[in-house]
């Protein structure tokens, strides 16, 4: 495609890799020299909000693939603050003529992203977001009623039947610089989240480690059998991977479907993960609301005493605790047991799931607000 735009920039955001990076690659095509960029928003670091574990993750994630770009002679400006006051004086200063970046789908990211748009089109810029994260857009799931599925099993059978993009490789160099005094080192980032740093953390955020273990995917022939188990380790632990995108979900879909067969149920999983991402976009009431309104209704308890007990691994239940405990250990919880300690707590101990959501958000490396 010929190129049409002078310097761009593109927006990292949960697609923490240069390959088969769909805005990415789009922006490099079409422009002749584009500037990685990264906006860290205060907004994201609300002390009862900060995870923490997922913050570690996604700097060691960062460093990664800031030196992937040094290699190219660029490198990721960082830029802390409120992308709609950071981003006009960017445009501005350095003649940027189109910004790019991947669609995300919670409110708060929507909100987020028609600002951009608009201050884009202010100032006479071309502004475009691509589907990235998902195998499908929510809008492409549909009942025959053009309505949203609610129920996951009608929705893996539609979503399921229609073709999955192959990853595309990016051969592209024409990656850029600009000087800016807006821009903070990461460094000075990390010093204003303040976030203490976990030697135990279960994943360390590298495209390397991440593509080992999507190189090494036949060990979890039996996973549909040992999934369940949280004794011993028969889950791949490719969450936090592909949160951030490290690899993309197209890059995780075609690894176990020619290791595995396409009916495997990590597959199964990919395709759950899409589903509640859909139902946040198309019910966003679920952030701050129960799903059924009915639910709204129930007294829950407020006992922080018993709250404390399930955060600290102190309630007596074996289970529970060790669960709790190697949550708070190493940011990671078996996703049978994050089942076991999610229902212990709001069905044995009657406390608000939201309570429990936010101590989640807190601790795993994985946290995925849709999710």
């Amino acid at each position: 495609m010929e190129q049409t735009l002078e310097q761009s920039i593109f927006i990292f955001r949960r697609d923490l890799r240069l390959a088969d990076n769909s805005g990415l690659i789009n922006a490099l095509t079409n422009s002749t020299t584009v500037v990685p960029c990264f906006f860290l928003d205060p907004r994201l670091l609300h002390q009862t909000r900060v995870h923490y574990n997922a913050i570690q993750f996604m700097i060691e994630a960062l460093e990664d693939v800031d030196q992937q770009l040094q290699e190219l002679n660029s490198k990721v400006h960082y830029f802390y603050g409120l992308p709609q006051e950071i981003l006009p004086t960017i445009l501005q200063s350095n003649q940027i003529s189109g910004v790019f970046f991947n669609r995300d789908y919670t409110p708060f990211s929507s909100r987020r992203d028609d600002r951009i748009i608009r201050i884009c089109n202010r100032a006479g810029v071309e502004c475009q977001q691509f589907s990235d994260s998902l195998l499908n857009e929510p809008e492409m799931i549909l009942k025959t009623n053009q309505k949203p599925y609610k129920v996951f099993t009608p929705f893996f059978r539609k979503a399921s039947a229609l073709p999955v993009n192959k990853p595309k490789t990016n051969p592209h160099t024409n990656y850029g610089k600009i000087q800016s005094k807006q821009q903070t080192p990461l460094k000075s980032i990390t010093k204003k989240i303040k976030a203490p740093y976990n030697e135990s953390i279960q994943v360390k955020g590298s495209r390397t480690t991440c593509q080992e273990i999507l190189s090494n995917l036949r060990k979890y022939n039996t996973y549909e059998t040992t999934r369940d188990l949280p004794s011993i380790p028969g889950t791949t632990r490719l969450s936090a991977y592909i949160k951030f995108g490290l690899c993309s979900i197209r890059e995780a879909h075609t690894a176990i479907e020619k290791q595995l067969g396409k009916d495997h149920q990590i597959i199964r999983q990919l395709y759950w993960r899409d589903f509640y991402t859909h139902i946040a976009y198309h019910f966003p009431h679920v952030f701050k609301r129960a799903f059924k309104p009915r639910y709204d209704a129930i007294p829950w308890n407020y006992d922080k005493i018993l709250f404390e007990a399930w955060r600290q691994g102190r309630t007596g239940f074996p289970i529970v605790d060790a669960g709790m405990r190697e949550l708070n250990s190493t940011g990671w919880m078996h996703n049978r047991v994050r089942m076991i300690v999610a229902s212990f707590l709001t069905k044995d101990l009657h406390i608000d799931w939201r309570w429990g959501e936010r101590y989640f958000a807190q601790q795993l490396v994985d946290y995925d607000p849709a999710v």
